[in-house]
């Protein structure tokens, strides 16, 4: 309709939903994208005008419903956490890095960023988004800036990372660029640039807090294949990442996304550091490096051991994403 489309390839009902809908003759499938207006549209816009943010497009509701004898039961997941949708705005969106659309849950009162391309056509913009959860939609602006980045290297991308909320700073008005980042923060910071949600799942490691800021974070990359432990059923959360983790994290993304089909990789990386490369690292390095997704430390160097920078990891979340054109 007006609002936009919605993808639904049959292969991403879970199983058990689909046999479900099968023992039941005549069940149908709807796919509902309404306009809302309800307590929670209002929460909503409550949120995008306490963040300081503009919204842009309507709040739309997405809902599948299974209908069989006239009952009618919302599905709420699917197996694919990459679906399409596609909601399409009046007017034109000049700069994409500070709009995003946004999924609110109205129980947490939290709104998470959902990857999303804008493409103009004919004076109006459309908007395709990849998400695997029903709930409610909008696209927003936003425009955020630090004091402390102004001329940084990574000023654009952080500035644009920050806008869709996918990155924060340390406060308001700071980002920090030369801090360091933990495992976990890295984690928390890749399940929310895909727009991951993150459900209570049980805990997976055995030195990950349950009530951790990022346990929850932790859980769902654990369970997507995204993290592995140090071992010993542990993941070493407050330690360091250095530049090969992050790589590695960054290709099982890439992976979850684009499942097997992904270019043969040739086995030399163009470092001259690559002996120092961990064995587990090395194809995940040789890989990225071949698709353009990392940069030496120096024109030779990988630096693999070095510790990971916050500059550099809102660069990195950024390459993925375009990479996996989940962004503009």
């Amino acid at each position: 309709g007006h609002l936009g489309s919605y993808e639904l390839p049959l292969a991403n009902l879970n199983r058990e939903e689909l046999e479900k809908a099968a023992k039941v003759a005549g069940a149908t499938l709807i796919i509902r994208m309404d306009n809302v207006t309800s307590q929670h549209e209002q929460k909503f816009e409550q949120s995008i005008v306490e963040k300081g943010m503009k919204r842009v497009s309507d709040i739309i509701a997405y809902k599948v419903i299974l209908k069989s004898n006239d009952k009618e039961e919302e599905l709420q997941r699917f197996g694919n956490p990459f679906m399409t949708r596609v909601i399409n705005m009046d007017g034109v969106i000049q700069d994409p890095s500070t709009a995003t659309a946004v999924i609110f849950d109205p129980v947490t009162g939290q709104m998470r960023f959902v990857p999303s391309v804008f493409n103009v056509k004919n004076g109006k913009t459309e908007v395709s988004i990849f998400g695997h959860e029903n709930g409610l939609y909008t696209i927003v602006q936003n425009k955020k800036t630090f004091d402390d980045m102004i001329g940084h290297w990574a000023q654009k991308d952080v500035e644009t990372l920050a806008s869709k909320l996918i990155i924060n700073g340390m406060s308001d008005r700071t980002f920090a660029p030369a801090g360091q980042v933990t495992r976990a923060q890295f984690a928390a910071l890749l399940v929310r640039g895909l727009g991951l949600s993150t459900e209570s799942l049980t805990n997976v490691f055995a030195d990950v807090n349950t009530t951790a800021w990022y346990a929850q974070d932790v859980n769902t990359a654990a369970k997507l294949g995204l993290i592995q432990g140090v071992g010993e059923g542990k993941f070493s959360p407050d330690s360091r990442i250095t530049r090969e983790q992050m790589v590695v994290m960054i290709m099982n993304a890439i992976q979850l996304v684009q499942g097997d089909d992904r270019a043969e990789a040739q086995l030399r990386t163009p470092f001259a550091d690559q002996a120092s490369i961990s064995g587990y690292a090395t194809q995940a390095v040789t890989e990225a490096a071949s698709q353009g997704l990392i940069k030496g430390k120096t024109e030779t160097a990988f630096a693999p051991q070095d510790t990971a920078t916050r500059a550099e990891a809102a660069v990195m979340i950024k390459q993925v994403l375009q990479y996996l054109k989940f962004m503009n």
